[in-house]
This record gives structure tokens, C-alpha cells and sequence, in this order.
């Protein structure tokens, strides 16, 4: 005990007094673990140990990882660090705060890691966490209750695969990092460690081009005598264990970002222009790194916009353009009245959905009867189709900032299973991939078949929507 509470001394001394660099001073932690025995706690193969270098250099770390893969192991050598060396801003310094979407992933480090690092002195029913000669560290599931009142200078989120976007708990996560508000990017850390998937708070930090990024799947579980700790055989042999379930191997050993259902767009390139990366599936590159994406690419001027109707949430303007290579989705609008699309159909050549449905058609007569200088196009199965196809056969290059609802809405569209051709299955919330489905027009060349074309301009478009309510009263 007195050469633990030594160590801990000496530590603090060489951070806080002689400036020396913390990594430097993890190292030193690891070493003395080693030293009093703690092999499985030291164990680690270089990308282990690149992967805590990147924690203890940047302020937000991500820690994409396969199934054991040491996520845990990694996380409580981590935390009992942090809490040691009284890391952080004035008050918030040694504050150490875990959380978890359930108390499973807490278990892991309450029963199995924690207790076997030495610096743990007791562990309570709470999940609080005793520290020889350092704050207590709080350990708690997702909860409105633990996501304020408390500062700290290091939050621990593990699991966040769990936070589906759209649960009360997603909101909760992001009003839980204001916990580390306080001081400098020196001063504090975020580290978020889970298996992948698309559609959830952990998928999102990794969007948001934020985060030091590290990615490992099970071939790369090889220790250093080069024995893999992960074998061929049990990942396929967890293949056969889910055959109801064709993305598990994709999700928990391979990394990859899944999304539950037959995932329709793995074609989406987004595009952050401040931070100048592109995020393509699992890789981030920079502008320069991709040949498609040069040092000073920018969007190409936005030449058309698409509108999708709707009276309650607002009518959802989509700009951008197309050409033989790529979709690009410069920007997202939505405006309340139909005189707002007016500066859209001056700039842009707009297309409208003018039916089949009774919203559709009435709205493109008022676009016709305030003169919006527009596109009408009547949304069949064979244009839907059509439209479909383009976007499958195209890269999307999205701006992540300005089209956020469109960049979700592709990211959750995934097929209809149920069909016998390729197509999506469609929610009523999708207003900014029916948008770009719109936006996507050309006439008089091969993406719309002009043989079929009902597309009519502002000027002759009376004629077809009196054509269009006539069909529609027949089926009535």
C-alpha cells in the first residue's frame, strides 16, 4: 500500500509539476502495473497500444472494435489512470464518470477489470468505484437522473451502439457530455468504445468527424507471440449460430457500419467542407487522400432542386445537382407556404410532386396559380423505379451540415424484402429522400424515358393537373 500511494505521488509530480508529457506518464502507470504483476492488465499487441495513445492525445477518441477485442479491459485501465493522476480542470480534476445504455456493460468492469488493478480499493452496489487517493469514480447506466449535475474531466461511453436515434435515451447521451464542459480540449476526454452500427449515437460521433478514430476487426486479434485470440473457425461458427441474421458477423467481428434490414445505400460519400473529410462506410479520408476528391474540391454548383410535399411538417427542398458519376446533395430547405418555393424555381430548374395523391395535386395547382416556375411530375412506380436505380448506380455526395435530414433519411433506407424487384421500403418520414428523388431530374436525355414524360412547366401545367384529378376520381 505505501509503494502504491508513493507511486501516486510521484506521478502527480511529474504531470502536474515537471510537465512530463502524459503519455510519458501512462506508461510509467503501465510499467508499474507490470512491475506488481498486473501481466493480463499490460498485455497489449502495438494497435492496443496505439489505440491508447490516441485517448491520451486527443480530446475525443472512438474506439470501434469486434467483440472481444478489449474494449473493457482497455476502458478500466484507462479510468483508474485518469483518476490517478488527478487529470482534468480545477474542480473536475480526478473525476472519472463511465456510463452505459444497461448495467451489463458495467458488469464486465465491476466484476472482472477493476478489481484487478490495484489502484481499486472498493466497489460498491452503486457502481461507485474507490481509488486509492483519488475521487471516486461514478459508474451508471444512461438515465436524465446521471446525465447532468455532475462535472468531470473524463466521460466514458461504452456501448453507445446501443443509443438508437429516435429513444428518449439518445437525447440524454448528448446532454451527458456536458458533464466535461468545462476548460480546454487539454483538460478534458471523451472516449466512446462499442461494436458499430448505423442509425445510433456512437455511429453519429463518428459522422461528426470530431473524433480520433480507431477501427479493428477480429484478424487483427493477434497477440504478440502471434497467436490469434479470434479464430476463423468461431467467427464462421457464429455465422452458422444466426442465420436469421445475415449482418452479425458484419457487425460484431468485421466492424462494419450495419444497419438492421437489407441497408439500400453503401454508395453515400459525405462530405464535411470545414473539416475537409470524406466518410465513406467505414473509412475517413481527406480532401487529397481520395482521387475522386481532390485538396480543393468543392461542390459543384447546385443546378436543380426536388419538392416533396407536406402540409404539416413543411414542403422539403432538396438542391443539387447530377452528373454521370455522382449525386450531389448540396443543401436541404423547408418552407412553410408554396409563394416560399418561389426563389427555387427562379434559381433552380424544381421539380414538384403533382400527384397521384389528392395533397399533391392540390398543392401543384396553387404552384400554378401563384406562377412557381416548376416541373410537374406525377410520382408512379415506373418513375419511383426509375429514380431508384440512378441513386443505387451513382455515388452520393452529401454535405453532411447542410443536408442533415437527407443524409439520415438515405442512411435509413434499406429495401423491401418482400418485393420481387429492388425497392425501397418507404416510411412516411422520408421527405428528404423523396426530396432528392425529385431533385435527380433531367429532361430529354436518358434518365427519364421521354416517351413516358408527363412533366409539364408552370405554364401548361392547368392542363395536367385537371388531367390528373379526372384519373383520380375514376378510381375513386
Amino acid at each position: 500500500m505505501k509503494l502504491k500511494k508513493k507511486f501516486i505521488k510521484q506521478l502527480r509530480k511529474e504531470y502536474h509539476k515537471l510537465d512530463t508529457p502524459l503519455w510519458d506518464c501512462f506508461e510509467m502507470y503501465i510499467g508499474f502495473l507490470d512491475a506488481l504483476g498486473c501481466e493480463y492488465l499490460c498485455e497489449m499487441n502495438q494497435w492496443q497500444m496505439d489505440d491508447y495513445r490516441a485517448v491520451i492525445e486527443n480530446p475525443k477518441t472512438m474506439w470501434h472494435r469486434n467483440r472481444r477485442a478489449g474494449k473493457t479491459l482497455g476502458l478500466s485501465v484507462l479510468a483508474v489512470f485518469f483518476a490517478i493522476i488527478n487529470f482534468g480542470y480545477r474542480a473536475n480534476q480526478g473525476k472519472v464518470l463511465w456510463r452505459a445504455p444497461s448495467t451489463t456493460q458495467l458488469a464486465q468492469a465491476e466484476e472482472e477489470w477493476l478489481p484487478q488493478n490495484p489502484f481499486v480499493i472498493w466497489i460498491n452496489s452503486e457502481h461507485d468505484v474507490g481509488v486509492l487517493k483519488s475521487k471516486t469514480m461514478d459508474l451508471a447506466c444512461l438515465s436524465a437522473g446521471k446525465a447532468v449535475g455532475k462535472g468531470a474531466a473524463v466521460l466514458i461511453e461504452d456501448e453507445y451502439r446501443d443509443v438508437y436515434k429516435g429513444l428518449k435515451m439518445y437525447d440524454i447521451a448528448g446532454r451527458c457530455e456536458d458533464v466535461c464542459a468545462e476548460g480546454s480540449d487539454e483538460t478534458r476526454r471523451f472516449i466512446s468504445a462499442s461494436t458499430g452500427c448505423r442509425l445510433t449515437y456512437f455511429h453519429n460521433q463518428f459522422l461528426s468527424g470530431e473524433w480520433a478514430y480507431c477501427r479493428h476487426t477480429w484478424q487483427e486479434c493477434i497477440s504478440n507471440d502471434g497467436t490469434p485470440w479470434i479464430t476463423e473457425k468461431y467467427v464462421e461458427s457464429k455465422r452458422k449460430e444466426h442465420p436469421e441474421d445475415p449482418y452479425f458477423v458484419d457487425q460484431e467481428f468485421n466492424s462494419m457500419w450495419v444497419a438492421r434490414g437489407d441497408t439500400a445505400y453503401r454508395n453515400i460519400y459525405i462530405i464535411d467542407t470545414k473539416a475537409k473529410t470524406i466518410t465513406h462506410n467505414e473509412s475517413v479520408y481527406r480532401f487529397g487522400e481520395h482521387p475522386f476528391f481532390p485538396l480543393e474540391w468543392e461542390f459543384p454548383k447546385a443546378r436543380n432542386a426536388g419538392v416533396d410535399f407536406n402540409d404539416t411538417a413543411g414542403h422539403y427542398i432538396v438542391v443539387g445537382s447530377i452528373d454521370d458519376e455522382a449525386i450531389y446533395i448540396n443543401s436541404e430547405h423547408v418552407v412553410q407556404t408554396i409563394a416560399a418555393l418561389k426563389p427555387f424555381g427562379r434559381k433552380y430548374k424544381m421539380e414538384i410532386e403533382s400527384g397521384p395523391f389528392d395533397i399533391n395535386i392540390q398543392n401543384a395547382r396553387k404552384c400554378i396559380k401563384q406562377r412557381v416556375h416548376c416541373t410537374h411530375r406525377n410520382w408512379d412506380k415506373d418513375v419511383i423505379a426509375e429514380r431508384f436505380r440512378i441513386s443505387m448506380d451513382k455515388m452520393i455526395v452529401i454535405d453532411r451540415h447542410r443536408a442533415a435530414k437527407t443524409l439520415t433519411d438515405f442512411e435509413e433506407a434499406v429495401t423491401d424484402e418482400n418485393a420481387r424487384e429492388s425497392k425501397l421500403k418507404k416510411n412516411t418520414h422520408q421527405h428528404g429522400l423523396d426530396g432528392a428523388f425529385h431533385m435527380i431530374h433531367r429532361l430529354g436525355n436518358d434518365y427519364i424515358d421521354e416517351d413516358r414524360q408527363q412533366a409539364r412547366d408552370s405554364n401548361t401545367g392547368s392542363e395536367y393537373i385537371n388531367e390528373l384529378i379526372k384519373q383520380s376520381k375514376r378510381r375513386v
